[in-house]
Order: C-alpha cells, then structure tokens, then sequence
C-alpha cells in the first residue's frame, strides 16, 4: 500500500466517523436541527457539515425540510434498524403476499417514526393502472390511512404528546386540520379496527389501513392503496381482507 492509497483510506475512515457522529447528534433532537448548529454541536466547520448532510441525504439516511431546512434522522435509518430488531419483515412478508394475492392491489407494510410512517417492505399491483409506494416513503400520521391506525392506537398520554408536536399540514381538500375532526375520526378508528384515507393525502389515490404492535412496542401498519375509482367499488371487500389479516398477525403475534 502506498502512501497515496493510506491517506486515501485513511480520509474514508474520517468522513465515516463524522456522519456517525453526525448522526448520533441527530438521535436526540427529533424535532431536527439548523445546519449551524449541528456544526456547533459536533465541532465541524458548516461547509464539512454541509457535505456529509448531503451525501447522507442522497442515501435518505438524514433528511432536510422544506421549511426552514431543518436535518433529522431519515427514514432508510429505520429500514436498516429493522434488520437488527425483531424481524417483523420477515414475519409479515408471508401475509403482506396473502393480502396481495387475495386483492391484486398495492399493499405495504409501515412503521410509525416520529410525525411520520416509514414503509419497510410492498408489494405491488400488477394492475395497469395502480399506487406506488416505495420502500423508505414516508407519510404523515394525520392524513393517511396508516398514520391514522397509529394515532388510534396511542394511549392518551400518546395522543396528547402528539397533538403539542404534530402540524395538520393540508394536502388536498380533504385532509384534516383541526384535531377535533381528527379526534373523531381517531374514535371510528377504535371502534372498527382500520383506518381510510379517502384523498386526504394525494388526490385520485385512497387507502385502508390496520395497526399492530410487535415485541419491542414498535407500532406497525399493514396498507391497501389504490386508485380511488377502484377504491369505492371494492372497499368492503378491501375491509374484511384486511380485518382477516389482522387477525392472522394477532395469532402470529401471541
């Protein structure tokens, strides 16, 4: 090895221990930070900072808001927790297969982080015209039928602590801002044990959605998401798939 190739390798192993360091600051600050202070935080200058931010977030591993450009922790991080934690992948990969087949719809599978639901593993419709979701998409929890199966599911504590946090962010003329609707709907969700998102996040795509907790308290969700025109035609049937699978997770589960 030459000394061109130990400096080379021995930047490399740099760089790597910076991210790790900017991500282990990240870890406590999930309301996210500016760029400057994360800067502060980890003794860099903003332009090293800026550079890894950004090839962090080419691999999803940090993401940057729209508003005010804050960095958090991305959701590939949970895809790649996931692996190390209880493999709830691989135990849902069987029936996540089983609600695809039985309906031929794009069907995925969630795990609540923070404000958000990151999808860990889909299967999609072979239908011509179908929804695509991809695995590290992210949804909000108030205006999508997965977000909502978790916020149903929270305790009171839970729900209160996400109302302080959470923004009712408006995607299309259906989404729900006001906590009070949202609460209701949240009701309906406990007593029927799935959730819908009829347009409220994208217009012209709706969703059904049940929640579920693994061992280790993380909250997952199993989702059907199709065109609406399709939606409407076989949305009951779309309801007793998943009810069943819920049931089938559940024995799996215990």
């Amino acid at each position: 090895m030459n000394d061109v190739t130990r400096y080379a390798e021995k930047q490399g192993i740099q760089v790597i221990a910076r991210a790790a360091a900017l991500l282990r600051v990240l870890e406590k600050h999930s309301e996210g930070m500016t760029l400057t202070a994360l800067a502060q935080q980890v003794g860099l200058a903003r332009s090293t900072v800026q550079r890894i931010v950004d090839s962090l977030s080419d691999e999803s591993l940090v993401f940057i808001g729209t508003s005010g450009g804050r960095i958090r922790l991305g959701p590939m991080l949970l895809s790649l927790a996931a692996a190390t934690r209880f493999p709830v992948t691989e135990l849902i990969r069987p029936i996540l297969s089983a609600v695809a087949d039985d309906t031929d719809e794009t069907v995925a599978l969630g795990v609540a982080e923070a404000d958000h639901v990151v999808f860990v593993d889909r299967i999609l419709a072979r239908q011509r015209v179908t929804s695509i979701i991809e695995v590290g998409a992210t949804l909000p929890l108030h205006c999508s039928a997965s977000g909502k199966a978790i916020l149903a599911a929270l305790s009171p504590a839970e729900l209160q602590a996400a109302r302080e946090t959470l923004t009712l962010e408006k995607y299309t003329a259906r989404t729900m801002t006001t906590w009070p609707r949202l609460e209701k709907e949240l009701a309906g969700i406990r007593a029927q044990g799935i959730a819908e998102d009829n347009e409220e996040h994208s217009e012209g795509i709706s969703s059904l959605a049940i929640a579920f907790t693994v061992p280790g308290g993380t909250r997952c969700t199993l989702a059907i998401t199709l065109p609406t025109p399709r939606y409407r035609d076989t949305k009951e049937t779309l309801r007793d798939v998943l009810l069943h699978a819920l049931r089938t997770i559940e024995k799996r589960l215990n």
